[in-house]
């Protein structure tokens, strides 16, 4: 991980993944996508949409208002 200050704003810190970085996402992602994949295999998609507004909900109840 890269930190550099920003530019535009000295209040803030910009960060960016190294080439190394990038290269750990890349092989762990697909890992990760197979995981949930086979988590979820057998949920409806009713059932994952009920789960993932549950989730969000939860998010939301801890402060994290991102969407």
């Amino acid at each position: 991980m890269i930190r550099s200050s920003s530019e535009s704003d000295g209040r803030s810190v910009q960060v960016a993944l190294t080439d190394e970085g990038h290269a750990l996402i890349d092989k762990a992602l697909p890992e990760h996508i197979d995981t949930e994949n086979r988590l979820l295999a057998g949920l409806t998609e009713a059932q994952r949409d009920t789960l993932a507004e549950g989730l969000r909900n939860l998010l939301e109840s801890l402060g994290d208002t991102r969407h």
